[in-house]
């Protein structure tokens, strides 16, 4: 169950969410019809500046010593790593849109942003879970594609909720957060985005 837990950590791993969440709204939404080498630019783009860039930073961290792990096990780890990443995020976001893509796709950029910036104050005080901010980040963007375009496939909504699940069970199984911390970041990511989304869509 420990390995199992492992892997599930790895493969959902809060940075590979914004990746993840742009292959889903171009597979489900009117985005579908763009040519294959649009979407592979873009979503290459998501992935430099939200896994790559916060990735090679948090190496750099570790190997000057200045975080103890690459896992941010310690809450205290977490400040700075949250800081860069929140930078690449709205970099990425202005990057996307001097390319024109819909503010709707950026809103959910943004939405993750500001569930990090929640979740670094929220740090502080309290080990709030960025594994669970990012599922629910993701859970925001599949809602937000099958209320407003219904493209999304009902097995695909409940594998990412049984996903979603099975990450905050192997959190809490690897002692690396409580339920309570758990429920909350779910809330945080899903929230933020869900709501950034929904209000560009109204407005836009």
């Amino acid at each position: 169950m420990k390995i199992i837990s492992h892997i599930l950590s790895f493969i959902f791993h809060p940075l590979l969410m914004p990746v993840l969440s742009f292959a889903l709204m171009f597979k489900d939404s009117y985005l579908n019809v763009m040519p294959m080498y649009y979407k592979s630019m873009i979503t290459s783009i998501v992935g430099v500046f939200t896994l790559v860039i916060p990735c090679l930073f948090i190496f750099l961290l570790k190997i000057l010593k200045v975080i103890s792990s690459v896992s941010l096990y310690n809450r205290k780890d977490r400040m700075i790593p949250y800081l860069i990443t929140i930078l690449s995020y709205f970099t990425c976001a202005i990057t996307l849109y001097k390319l024109r893509v819909p503010l709707w796709m950026l809103s959910m950029l943004i939405g993750a942003a500001l569930a990090l910036i929640n979740a670094m104050f929220i740090t502080m005080k309290w080990k709030i879970s960025a594994h669970a901010t990012g599922m629910g980040g993701m859970m925001g963007a599949v809602i937000y594609l099958f209320i407003v375009f219904g493209a999304v496939p009902l097995w695909l909504l409940s594998l990412v909720i049984l996903a979603s699940g099975a990450v905050g069970t192997a959190r809490i199984y690897l002692n690396c957060h409580t339920f309570g911390q758990v429920i909350a970041g779910y809330a945080n990511g899903l929230g933020w985005v869900l709501l950034l989304m929904m209000i560009t869509s109204y407005f836009g």
